[in-house]
C-alpha cells in the first residue's frame, strides 16, 4: 500500500501540465477546430457564454489529470529506472488508448454523436495527454 503513495512528484511540472491542458483546449476548440466543433454541436459563438465556474472546474480537472498521469509515469519510472520524454509520451498514450478511448467510444455509441465530433473531442484529449506526459516525463 505504501507503494501507492508518491511523495516525490514535481508539483510545478504538474501545475504547468495542467495549464498546458487549458491552452491546448483554448487552441483546439478555438482557432483549430472551433468553427467545425460549434457547427457539429449546433451552436454559434454567441450561444457559448459559459459560466466562469466552468473554467475553474476545467482547470481543476486538468490538474487532476496531470497529477494522476504523473503518478502513473512515476510508477513506470520506478520499474524501469528511467524518466524521459519517451516514457511520458508512452504512458500518456497508454492512458488514452486504455481509458479515454474505450470510455469515450462507448459513450459515443450510445449518444449517437457524429464521428467528426467524436474525432475532434477524442483528438483533443490525445494531444492534451501527450503534452502533459511530455512535460511531466521530462521535468523531473
Amino acid at each position: 500500500m505504501s507503494d501507492l503513495i508518491v511523495t516525490d512528484l514535481n508539483y510545478l511540472a504538474i501545475l504547468v501540465a495542467g495549464v498546458s491542458n487549458m491552452v491546448v483546449g483554448f487552441l483546439w476548440y478555438g482557432p483549430v477546430f472551433g468553427k467545425k466543433w460549434m457547427g457539429l454541436i449546433g451552436k454559434t459563438a454567441d450561444d457559448l457564454n459559459p459560466n466562469p465556474i466552468i473554467y475553474l472546474v476545467s482547470f481543476l480537472l486538468s490538474l487532476l489529470m496531470a497529477l494522476v498521469l504523473s503518478i502513473f509515469i512515476h510508477h513506470v519510472d520506478t520499474s524501469i529506472q528511467s524518466m524521459s520524454l519517451l516514457i511520458g509520451l508512452l504512458v500518456a498514450l497508454m492512458a488514452w488508448v486504455g481509458f479515454v478511448g474505450p470510455a469515450t467510444l462507448q459513450n459515443n455509441m450510445y449518444s449517437g454523436l457524429s464521428k467528426q465530433l467524436f474525432a475532434i473531442d477524442y483528438g483533443y484529449v490525445l494531444v492534451a495527454l501527450l503534452i502533459q506526459g511530455a512535460i511531466v516525463g521530462v521535468w523531473r
